[in-house]
Order: C-alpha cells, then structure tokens, then sequence
C-alpha cells in the first residue's frame, strides 16, 4: 500500500513538473504608478509573485493523513545572500492541547492532536537537514544562496488531521484543510518574518504565488478549493484526482467533503458558488445575491475589482469561530445558517469575510506582526457596505475613539478579547478616525492608492502611514502618535 502511494504521489509530481515548464511564464506582474523605491523593494522581496508551487495531495481517509509533495522553482530576488530558508507548517499548532489555537469544545470527541511530519527537504535534489520550532520551520544552508541565483526546493510530508470541528480539522465526513501544506515565508530588507504558535489571530505573513496541485481523493467524495479544476480522471482503484490551476493567491486551502448541495449564480464576470451539507436547510439564494453586492460595492469604493472568476463560500463544521478567509474561498461554520435563512447578523460576518478578498487577498500584510491592519481594514468595510446599503449605524456615529496603541503583535497577545479589542476594535477604530479627520472621498482616495500600489505584494503600517501623508499633502504624525507608539 505504501510502495503504490509513494509511487502514485512520484508520478502525481512529475505531472506537474512537466505542466510547469509552459504554465510558469503565463503570469503577468500587476502594474501601477509606483514609486521606483517601492518597484525596487517589491522585486526585492522573496519569493516572487512568479512562485509556482506545484503540489501533489493524496488524502487518506482512514488514517485522516493528508500525503503531500511540493516542489518549486526559485529565485533568490531578495537582493541579499541567503544562509537559511523558514517556512510555516501550521498543523504543528495542533500538535499539544496547551497550545492549540481551537476551543476546548471543538474538540468533540476530546483531544486529538494533529500535525506535520516530514520526509525530506531537498534543495537542487540534494536532501537538507531542517529544524521545527512550533509552527515554524528553518532550514540552515550549508552554502549561501547568492542574489539572483535560482534553486529548486522540494518537500514530502505527511499532515495528520485531527477530529476537530475547526478551520484546520475533520467532523462528519467533512475535512477542512486550511493552510494544510509547507509554506514558504517572506524575506524582505527587514529580515524574514517569521511565524510562531499563536492561540490568537492569524500567524502568516504570506506572499502571493501560483499554484498545480494534483489532488487525489476517495470516489464519492468532492472538494472546494481556489482555481479551476483543468483535468480529472476516474482511476480503478476507487479512487479519482483532479488538476487545479491558481493563479496569485496567498494560500491554497480547500474542503474535501461527501454529499453537499452547491447553488450558484453568475452575475457579469462573477461566479458566486455556496456550498451547504445536503441533509440540512439551505441558506436560501440571497446569500448570492449578498455577496454580488458587496463584491460590486468594495470594487467601486476600492478601485479594483474582484480578483478571481469565482467566489466560493462553503459551510463547515465550526465550533468557536465562525468564520475564515482564503483567496477566493470562504469558510463559515454551519451553525450560521439558520442566520442567513432570516437574514440576521450574518450580513456583517460576510462582507467582513468578502472584503478580505482585498485586505489579505489582494493586499497582504504581516499577519502576526501586524494584525490589525487587515483585521481593521475589513471591520471598517463591513460597517461602511452596511451604512450604504443597509442603514447601519458605524462606530464613525460617536464622538470619540478608543486611540490605543496598535503596535503590538500576536506575541503580546493575552486573550481573546484582548485581539478582538486590538485587530478589530482598535483597528477599526483607526479608520473611522481617520475618515472623520480627512473625509470620506479622501480616504476612498487612499485606499485605492494602497491596493494599487501593494496588489499582490506586502504592506505595513509604515506603508499606509506614507500614502496618507502623500495623498493628503500634509504631515500627519500628530494623528498617528497615539495609534503608533513604540
């Protein structure tokens, strides 16, 4: 059984590997009126928006072990010699009750660790010692990767899927499978950001990359995932794959699953898909049609429409959150449907996660460094596609804000409400404040200038603080002195 796995996964690589050498040059950078600095810096950060990962996924029901083997074509961009590489293997934060970032009750039939092992790391076909800290993983070169110098890096794991109702997780047939691979980590002028184990939040900072995954699932069983499937085939041996192509996403997550219903609708250039379990009530066709309004409404106010040919949205069995955001794919826990049939407070929870497709999709940030600039971001276009469309009240009705301190990472992180209060609140807080100090048109004109000119890249607070102060032609330190302080 093994012998045969090895050697289906072996032929699943080559595949792809054969695919890429045509499909690797079809990607075209974004262009914008940047600054020569920020053209610079972009093309210096690695990986390039060109990463091609090419995959190959054979999931084992039984064992609820996810195989894999990613390999890719790299060019160190960075503009500095490289003596180690770090990536993030996230089913490590599964690996110990204490550290687990889900809730106790999503643990339905108690504890149950998960985890990533590795086979190899290979670089230029050459195996590599490697390290794992958590979440983390550092691979020390023996030789410097020198700038411009192109290397191949290759990876064979095994991911062991816990019985979890979480983003990361299995319950009921259903398998959740959010950043379920080896990701590689940025490295910029400021160093490699690095991830670590968080009870809290996000722990990424990820680059925008493309990606042919060959997945291999049971017969009966079906997927969502970013992309497009180009190829199936029906094997005799019970089984079925599937090639997928996608193009600039920051994460290939998926949900493999039995006997789910889909509904959809095509509205000009947007296929809206949602996904529900077929033994329960539906979320009935205005979720579709939800979605299509806030999709139009943040590419107006944003200046860029939506990225990808689909949006999908499936229910999944989660319990103590609600809701997670993938390029192109969103997760919400079944427990919601009951709220999109009456149209209750899902409306919020969804143009959060839809406005994401820009403030994490599009735009990228250190997630773990930086929380609240996405989290914010997306908080704040919720209440301003409920204010336009809805007559929702926004936090801008008061008459002050809570100014704290928003230069705290995961790390300083002590609780649950302490991140609400801080990625959410706080960050929030900061653009209504600053919509209230420059005036709406103003900071519309901001926030298209910050997608334009960070679209498939990485941006900071350093970077948001700088466009403000350029598209309003005055110096705002005074503004920004109690949001920032080191």
């Amino acid at each position: 059984m093994r012998k045969n796995l090895i050697l289906g996964l072996a032929v699943f690589l080559g595949v792809l590997m054969a695919a890429a050498v045509f499909y690797y040059n079809t990607f075209i950078d974004p262009t914008s009126s940047k600054s020569a600095e920020l053209k610079s810096r972009q093309a210096h950060t690695f990986p390039s928006q060109q990463t091609l990962y090419q995959m190959g996924l054979y999931l084992d029901l039984p064992n609820r072990t996810l195989y894999g083997n990613n390999a890719m074509h790299l060019v160190n961009n960075s503009g500095q010699a490289m003596d180690e590489l770090w990536l993030t293997a996230y089913p490590n934060a599964f690996t110990y009750e204490d550290d687990s970032p889900a809730s106790p009750s999503a643990y339905y039939d108690g504890f149950n660790p998960g985890g990533m092992e590795f086979d190899y790391f290979k670089i230029n076909g050459r195996t590599v010692a490697y390290e794992t800290q958590g979440i983390a993983v550092r691979i020390p070169l023996q030789e410097c990767i020198e700038p411009g110098q192109p290397f191949n890096l290759e990876v064979k794991y095994r991911t062991r899927i816990p019985r979890l109702a979480y983003r990361f997780g299995s319950k009921d047939g259903v398998f959740m499978l959010s950043y379920a691979y080896p990701m590689l980590n940025v490295l910029d002028a400021s160093g490699w950001h690095k991830s670590y184990n968080s009870k809290y939040g996000d722990p990424f900072c990820l680059a925008s990359a493309n990606y042919l995954v060959r997945l291999n699932l049971p017969d009966g069983y079906n997927f969502v995932s970013p992309g497009v499937v180009t190829d199936a085939l029906a094997e005799d041996n019970g089984r079925q794959s599937f090639l997928i192509k996608a193009e600039n996403i920051r994460d290939f997550s998926l949900v493999v699953m039995y006997d789910y219903k889909e509904i959809g609708q095509q509205v000009e250039a947007t296929n809206v898909k949602c996904y529900f379990p077929a033994g329960v009530a539906g979320p009935g066709n205005g979720i579709l049609q939800q979605s299509y309004e806030m999709l139009s409404y943040y590419s107006d106010i944003f200046g860029s429409t939506y990225p990808f040919s689909d949006l999908k949205i499936v229910f999944v069995p989660m319990k103590g959150v609600n809701t997670s955001e993938h390029s192109g794919l969103i997760f919400l826990s079944d427990t919601m449907l009951d709220s999109f049939r009456q149209q209750e407070y899902s409306y919020f929870s969804l143009a959060h996660e839809i406005s994401h497709q820009w403030w994490y999709g599009l735009v990228g940030n250190d997630q773990v460094k930086e929380p609240w600039l996405d989290e914010g971001l997306a908080n704040w276009s919720s209440y301003k596609f409920l204010a336009a469309t809805r007559g929702m009240k926004t936090p801008a009705s008061g008459n002050s804000f809570d100014r704290m301190n928003l230069e705290r990472e995961l790390k300083d992180i002590k609780s649950a409400q302490d991140y609400s209060r801080l990625a959410y609140s706080g960050g929030e807080d900061f653009w209504f404040d600053l919509e209230k100090k420059v005036g709406g048109r103003k900071l519309d004109k901001i926030l298209q200038r910050y997608v334009s000119d960070f679209s498939g890249s990485i941006a900071s607070a350093e970077d948001v603080r700088t466009i403000i102060d350029q598209e309003t032609g005055r110096d705002m330190s005074k503004f920004y002195q109690p949001w920032f302080q080191q």
